[in-house]
């Protein structure tokens, strides 16, 4: 099941290549022919092709290891958003916000695609050496390319070696079995509908309500907190303090009267985001800017498909309604005049536009990571790009792990450790932890490659799960689940490998992960996945995948128990090995030296607040030695 198994049938050189992501494409292509190689952008087609008889080929195999040509994998989040700049500035900057690095995220996994593409397929050609060329089509991770892209890509690559390009595309859909992931970059962005104006009318009553809380609090001095779910419920329940006047937004909160009083009781005031400003043709004025330096300069490739997605992002929309969210949190950071802002994850956009804003006016600001941040990706606002300087004051330090990740990306920011409040509303949940291991329920959760583990390849997530759940089944578990992210994952492709493989397993994609986390009895799942932090607070094991050719050091899961296949994972729960809970936990969120991370985090911010009155002492960082390793 591995593309980078040697595969002694194919042969040194092609008459053809076929470049295909669907089973259908083969009924297109015809029967099986020595001549043609197929070459597979997506797992279960490979499979298929090569079980068929086809000579056959995934891309991916031409991308194990990272190949130095591609340039360092760390640099390419800056490396994807130097279009931004023209004549040395920023073009797309509006309000002090870089509208361009704001897209950062989806403009790395667009150059990744066309970059890794453009590489292997290159190589391949100079491999088989063809003399034709079809194009079916190219998969790409949550559906990012559009057809102009794989078009362009592909007809680049064949007038390159001088192949004769035939043009069959046939895209699969994006609600098709056989799309992976869910197409979450493209489309306008745009928020409408009823259920967008009951928020409205339902933040506008409780911020009014607020303003009056804030006055009978004597004014203390506000600070804004744009965090996770759970990082968010967690400080609510435990701030008692009466320096600061914590303010969150109304529509991410509970919305029960219980909740609310709760919040007013203790001086926290739940606000609503104003509504967008008029602006003129600005935005026009930026697209109209990339518009004519494209026109003028020439382009490789990669770079050229780059260009196609990030033309998407101007024709679709998405840019104005990414500067309407600019609009509406410059009018909030100017009427409540914080003295400091708290941003979960500055390389989402949200993030990233309070991040900058409040650089811009003067006010400090904070990250709280929401999740696992592995690979060491350099990110703008974290570490700057050789032009502008970090926009983020901050780092709100999980644990140690969170520390060596900032000095592996030379991340020049402040840090302090204030552990992981997420883990307290988890716990508050599973107060107890089991005492007796039972084999009677598994999870089991996919991973992705793309920007949270870079150089690992797509290919092998799918064959990795499969595998699991075999073997989880073969080690005694009565009743497996596999739970999707319900924004990410296609519950069709999911539910399409249940049946081809006839794997033991339910396909789950709703929200309520801790649901799921009661109900089982261990976990099986990728080290980039918050998760991993949640179940062990809650006490079960967690254990971790790593497929082969990760970008994430082995020095971040020293203390975890890292299977990189189904064989190795068979081995440690045969043996009986589980993960150190208590090491692990220490290490990511310091969970010993910390009691309760909430209230960690509301000292650090108080002091910081307050006049005259330093920071507290960090506690002393651990670190741990290697926990259990799985048997290679």
């Amino acid at each position: 099941m591995s593309i980078t198994a040697p595969n002694p049938a194919l042969r040194d050189s092609y008459e053809r290549i076929a470049l295909v992501s669907h089973p259908r494409h083969l009924d297109q292509l015809g029967a099986p022919d020595p001549s043609t190689l197929v070459i597979a952008t997506e797992w279960l087609t490979w499979w298929e092709a090569k079980n068929k008889g086809y000579h056959a080929t995934h891309y991916e195999s031409r991308l194990a290891p990272w190949p130095d040509e591609i340039g360092r994998f760390e640099d390419i989040y800056l490396k994807a958003c130097e279009w931004v700049y023209v004549d040395g500035k920023d073009a797309t900057q509006y309000k002090g916000v870089s509208l361009g690095q704001a897209f950062g995220k989806a403009a790395t996994l667009a150059w990744m695609a066309a970059t890794r593409l453009d590489f292997a397929l290159d190589k391949i050609c100079r491999e088989v050496r063809p003399s034709e060329m079809i194009l079916f089509d190219l998969s790409s991770h949550f559906s990012i390319l559009s057809d102009p892209a794989k078009r362009g890509l592909a007809a680049d690559i064949a007038k390159r070696h001088s192949i004769r390009f035939t043009e069959r595309l046939d895209s699969v859909a994006d609600d098709e079995p056989l799309c992976q992931t869910r197409p979450i970059y493209t489309g306008s962005g745009a928020e409408g509908g009823m259920r967008a104006q009951l928020q409205k009318i339902y933040g506008i009553l409780i911020g009014a309500i607020s303003y009056g809380v804030w006055l009978l609090h004597r004014r203390r001095p506000k600070i804004f907190i744009f965090a996770s779910h759970l990082t968010s419920i967690s400080l609510v329940r435990h701030f008692s303090g009466d320096r600061v006047a914590p303010v969150f937004l109304a529509r991410a909160l509970p919305k029960n009267p219980r909740f609310l009083w709760q919040c007013w009781r203790k001086g926290i005031l739940l606000v609503h985001l104003p509504g967008p400003c008029r602006r003129g043709g600005i935005i026009g004025k930026i697209a109209e800017t990339f518009v004519s330096v494209w026109r003028r300069d020439k382009a490789g490739n990669a770079q050229t498909v780059h260009r196609i997605f990030l033309q998407r992002l101007f024709q679709s929309g998405r840019i104005h309604a990414l500067a309407d969210q600019v609009d509406r949190f410059d009018r909030l950071l100017h009427l409540h005049r914080f003295e400091r802002v708290i941003s979960g994850d500055v390389s989402n956009s949200a993030g990233r536009v309070i991040c900058d804003l409040s650089h811009a006016m003067g006010i400090p600001s904070d990250e709280t990571l929401n999740g696992m941040f592995l690979c060491n990706l350099k990110d703008p606002s974290r570490c700057g790009d050789g032009i502008k300087a970090p926009t983020l004051s901050r780092e709100l330090a999980m644990g140690d792990i969170n520390v060596e990740w900032l000095d592996a990306t030379k991340a020049p920011i402040e840090r302090v450790i204030t552990g992981y409040p997420a883990l307290d509303a988890v716990k508050k949940r599973f107060p107890t932890p089991p005492t007796k291991r039972k084999r009677k329920n598994a999870l089991v959760l996919p991973g992705h490659a793309g920007k949270v583990d870079v150089t690992a390849l797509r290919a092998s997530f799918v064959p990795l799960l499969i595998n699991c759940v075999r073997v989880l089944k073969h080690q005694g578990f009565d009743a497996i689940r596999i739970k999707l992210h319900p924004e990410v994952d296609n519950r069709h492709y999911y539910e399409n490998l249940v049946e081809r493989f006839g794997l033991p397993a339910e396909v789950h994609d709703d929200y309520n992960f801790l649901d799921h986390l009661e109900w089982t009895d261990v976990v099986v799942g990728p080290a980039t996945s918050g998760t991993f932090l949640e179940t062990l607070a809650a006490g079960k094991p967690y254990y971790v995948y790593r497929p082969p050719f990760s970008s994430i050091p082995d020095t971040y899961l020293r203390s975890a128990t890292v299977v990189s296949s189904a064989t190795e994972l068979s081995s440690v729960l045969a043996n009986g090995i589980e993960p150190d809970i208590d090491a692990i936990l220490q290490d990511f969120c310091a969970t010993k030296t910390i009691a309760n991370a909430s209230e960690r985090m509301w000292q650090v911010l108080e002091d910081s607040v307050s006049q005259g009155r330093p920071v507290p002492h960090t506690p002393k960082p651990t670190i741990l030695e290697p926990g259990h390793r799985a048997a290679k």
